[in-house]
């Protein structure tokens, strides 16, 4: 078979969707950095912008009959005619959702990440139903794709048991009745399957995912009834969002990558300064406290790693690599950061579970700080380095908690807080803990946990305190799309000021690193790239 680009616009496009006829795509589409829906027919050299809203608009998929596409935007499921027109609002609480090939039964995906369920309905007008079926679970931390089989006869679901990425299940769900079961065991632990798409037989399914020790996403092909697989696509970027075409001679499918640098932002204002930049990601840097060593995830190496790098002499090691002592495989390695005295760093680790781990500087078997819970996020030392605040989920709740370093229970700060990804921060200050809450805000807890009030109104995208504790600096955009860090009077709540940065529109932040100076702080930023592919000439073996 053979690659042929489709839609390669500068703008990220992806989501691709094939028409029941074959004969066109629908696709998301970045306009002024908002997802659109587009469409283009392969017989057309431009395609066709079928909304134009002020939300970001995700997930395309066809009716039966090609006449509408539907499409989720604000967490509800609307459709359009496929020649654009009025839109209108199908089901709401919808973060992804799947319509069967008769068109009478929707089933959708409901709740916020960490507290996902799964729901039918036989119509629009009709009231949805959760599906209820052992050993499927009742609720998920994490949301991947619905597809029904083309005879309508059988539901592939990806999900997470835990918020965040990896450990996803693959799970076959008879419609309109049978028992349900998980398919892909044979797939390596900690590897993240990402969204599913069917072969016109309804028996076999092209799969996206990211194995441990294999560097990105890239498509795979599974028999569901021998529950074998193999692969179809390793590229030096990334293959996502696969999308069968009615006589499966054809895939469409996502050619992605972000490339992630390395950079320092002055708080007083003037331009970002670049840390490390290379062709391949580095992402989330945490100064040590002598600021003159940080360390930072990489894929320099093909998969995930912890580096620890000098600016006085310009080395660089391995801090954690692949096939070195300690955890088992993982797919991720995020949110570094070092102890007060240097010599330890805590870090999460995703892989079969969601765990944070601390590995020794001058090097050592890594150790797991918690293992009363399998998914935690986002470590935050005290400032005198015996305890640890981070988030996680326990009996279906998400807790922020402190745990001793050197042993000991956990201790509840906080019940109800915002689940994978975000940050956590502990004050230089030793007097208050900022988390987000499930809406995102910034709220900060006494260490014993008995004061806890407001912050910031809005949800960052990354956040941390000055290095007295009294201020605390939080990045978003602006209504312009424009990066600005705000900085808040810790004591007052008062927001001080605003700058602005000069990081582009379409770029991500990850991280918040304050240099031991205190005038800047270390971050990663990385714009997304994402064009539409065809694999043609495709025949299942």
């Amino acid at each position: 078979y053979r690659m042929t680009p489709l839609a390669t616009e500068v703008e990220v496009e992806t989501n691709p969707a094939w028409s029941p006829d074959g004969k066109s795509l629908a696709y998301m589409r970045q306009v002024d950095g908002i997802p659109q829906i587009f469409l283009r027919s392969l017989g057309s050299p431009a395609p066709a912008q079928i909304t134009k809203s002020a939300a970001p608009c995700f997930s395309p998929y066809w009716s039966p009959d090609g006449t509408r596409l539907y499409y989720h935007s604000e967490r509800h499921l609307w459709s359009v005619g496929a020649a654009g027109g009025a839109p209108n609002r199908v089901l709401e609480d919808a973060a992804q959702s799947a319509l069967s090939p008769d068109g009478k039964t929707f089933v959708l995906m409901r709740g916020v990440v960490g507290n996902f369920s799964l729901w039918s309905t036989s119509g629009a007008a009709a009231k949805p139903e959760p599906y209820r079926r052992p050993p499927f679970p009742e609720v998920f931390g994490g949301s991947g794709s619905l597809a029904f089989s083309p005879d309508g006869g059988k539901l592939a679901v990806v999900v997470a048991r835990k918020a965040g990425s990896g450990a996803n299940e693959v799970w076959i769900l008879p419609h309109p009745s049978g028992s349900p079961r998980r398919v892909l065991a044979s797939v390596p632990a900690g590897a993240a399957i990402l969204r599913a798409a069917w072969m016109p037989d309804s028996r076999n399914i092209v799969f996206s995912a990211e194995f441990p020790g294999i560097s990105g996403v890239h498509l795979y092909l599974s028999d569901i009834q021998t529950d074998t697989f193999r692969s179809l696509t390793s590229s030096t970027t990334g293959e996502d969002f696969p999308s069968v075409s009615p006589d499966g001679r054809r895939i469409a499918f996502a050619s992605v990558s972000t490339d992630f640098d390395l950079v320092e932002v002055p708080l007083q204002g003037g331009p970002v300064r670049p840390l490390l930049a290379t062709t391949r990601s580095e992402q989330f840097p945490a100064w040590a406290p002598s600021g003159t060593q940080y360390v930072y995830a990489t894929d320099a190496g093909g998969t995930a790693e912890l580096w620890l790098r000098s600016t006085q002499e310009g080395w660089a090691r391995p801090l954690l690599a692949r096939g070195a002592e300690g955890p088992p495989d993982w797919n991720r390695l995020q949110f570094p950061v070092f102890s007060p005295d240097g010599q330890k760093i805590a870090y999460d680790f995703y892989g079969a579970h969601h765990a944070i781990w601390i590995s020794p500087v001058a090097g050592g078997r890594p150790v797991r700080l918690d293992s009363q819970s399998d998914d935690q996020h986002g470590a935050a030392w005290s400032p005198d380095g015996n305890w640890i605040a981070y988030r996680r989920v326990l009996a279906d709740k998400w807790q922020l908690v402190k745990t001793p370093f050197g042993g000991g229970a956990a201790v509840v700060l906080v019940e109800d807080v915002m689940q994978a990804g975000g940050d956590t921060a502990w004050s230089p200050a030793g007097d208050w803990i900022a988390f987000q809450t499930k809406t995102g805000q910034v709220h900060l807890v006494s260490p014993d946990g008995k004061l806890t009030r407001p912050l910031t109104g809005f949800r960052p995208w990354t956040f941390g305190f000055s290095k007295d504790g009294s201020v605390l600096y939080a990045v978003r955009r602006d209504a312009g799309r424009k990066w600005v860090v705000v900085s808040f009077d810790v004591r007052s709540g008062k927001e001080l000021k605003t700058i602005e940065v000069s990081i582009p529109p379409a770029a991500n932040v990850l991280g918040f690193s304050l240099h031991p100076d205190g005038t800047r702080f270390a971050t990663s930023i990385g714009v997304p790239k994402s064009d539409i592919w065809l694999l043609e000439g495709f025949q299942k073996p």
